[in-house]
């Protein structure tokens, strides 16, 4: 937090991809500008009430929370095994239970280092995700082609 307070250029510091509720506290205490916290790896009804806690948390202290709703974005099989999307019904219940300000998304990108040519960008399920929902949508680098 030093090296950002002190920078001449504007810093947000963001912990990114926290799996665990304590590591969240910590940064929500050293006054991270922004926090991803992950609970894709719970069921449905536990990851909505741990990162709606979470929210509370943040948004008490002026920090914004990022989140996930479905599968393991981070570059595992989960999310992005081929064919696995985001259901736009099942996110938008997840935003309006946690109250997040942004929602990571399966979309056909990935964090994970793919086959040139093998990734495919949903644009049309893109597009009903940003109608449907109030928050901005976070997509993990995209490599390969469009839908």
């Amino acid at each position: 937090m030093a090296i950002a307070e002190s920078a001449r250029v504007p810093i947000a510091v963001h912990l990114d991809h926290a799996t665990d509720v304590d590591l969240v506290t910590e940064a929500l205490e050293l006054g991270f500008d922004s926090v991803m916290f992950d609970g894709a790896h719970l069921s449905f009804a536990e990851n909505c009430a741990i990162t709606a806690n979470v929210v509370r948390r943040a948004h008490g202290r002026g920090i914004s929370v990022e989140a996930e709703e479905l599968g393991e974005i981070g570059g595992k099989d989960g999310a992005h095994a081929p064919g696995v999307r985001t259901d736009p019904s099942a996110a938008a219940e997840f935003v309006t239970e946690t109250g997040v300000d942004a929602l990571a998304v399966a979309v056909g990108t990935s964090h994970a280092k793919v086959a040139s040519g093998t990734s495919r960008l949903d644009l049309e399920l893109i597009a009903e995700l940003a109608a449907g929902l109030p928050v901005p949508l976070v997509l993990p680098r995209f490599l390969g082609r469009r839908r």
